[in-house]
């Protein structure tokens, strides 16, 4: 069962479509969004979000924290500002689609700086908007419990796939399927 409270301030970094829908989604649901990006104008179409100076003070004022940016190295530089203000009531929901070894070293970096990180990669992520895609979370139990009820109010479904990375290594085989089937279907359409 979720122990997410409704009352659990959140915060979006990354603004892009995915980080955009989730914002969107979470303020459809009433819940307190601080928001972040290196491009502060797309915040301007988020009414009612709060719109931070920096992943620090994203941090300071949260209590979950989505990060959906770009890549790796954009992961790393948000978690160490997110560091300077770091609670032990922070859990940070990567929905960033990095390495599974990425996983574990930023994991470890939360950790060591006093606050939680679960993977999660999105599943149909464009659809995050309108509140559709699953999201397939790696962490302990407990903390993906914590996150639920927030998380499910911009997916359909929050599946729990096992220890950190495990999310991830879902996302991944799950794109696999996906691209590889989209190929072979490319490849059919040419013989046809």
């Amino acid at each position: 069962m979720s122990t997410t409270s409704p009352s659990q301030r959140c915060g979006v970094i990354g603004l892009g479509m995915i980080g955009a829908g989730v914002a969107r989604s979470l303020l459809r649901h009433q819940r307190f969004v601080n928001v972040f990006d290196i491009r502060a104008e797309t915040a301007k179409e988020l009414a009612g979000a709060v719109l931070c100076a920096s992943p620090t003070e994203v941090a300071r004022n949260s209590e979950v924290v989505m990060v959906a940016v770009v890549n790796a190295e954009q992961a790393r530089s948000v978690l160490a500002d997110m560091a300077k203000a770091a609670h032990a009531d922070l859990v940070v929901v990567l929905l960033s689609t990095v390495a599974v070894p990425v996983v574990h070293e930023l994991a470890a970096f939360a950790s060591a700086h006093g606050f939680k990180l679960i993977d999660c990669g999105i599943s149909g992520g464009l659809q995050v908007d309108q509140g559709g895609g699953v999201c397939m979370a790696g962490g302990d139990a407990e903390t993906v419990e914590s996150v639920r009820g927030v998380v499910e109010q911009f997916v359909t479904q929050l599946l729990h796939m096992g220890p950190q990375g495990t999310g991830m290594a879902a996302k991944i085989c799950r794109n696999l399927m996906h691209y590889t089937a989209c190929l072979g279907s490319y490849e059919a359409a040419r013989v046809a």
